[in-house]
């Protein structure tokens, strides 16, 4: 019985998670302004939640970026893991 809840938690939790879009996995994310001199800047990007699983805002910033044509995103807001995280997304050229 015990084992039957922590896998119907378990799978209640996957599904709350944020998907990632394909190819956002390559999206990297920095909160150091060298990573990104030399780029372009293409626009604001946010995760505006909510945060299920502790790695959803990375995955909902790289798609927010992946969307916007970017391939890097510079975390400028604070790490508030309940509310939202905001950024602004870059074309570097990385492959």
């Amino acid at each position: 019985m015990k084992r039957a809840i922590a896998l119907s938690s378990l799978l209640l939790c996957a599904a709350c998670a944020t998907t990632a879009a394909p190819g956002a996995e390559k999206i990297r994310i920095t909160t150091s302004p060298k990573d990104v001199e030399g780029c372009k800047l293409i626009g604001d990007v946010n995760a505006p939640g909510p945060f299920n699983l502790p790695d959803d805002w990375k995955t909902q910033l790289r798609n927010a970026t992946l969307a916007a044509g970017g391939d890097v995103v510079f975390r400028t807001g604070p790490l508030a893991l309940t509310d939202h995280v905001t950024g602004m997304a870059y074309r570097c050229g990385n492959p």
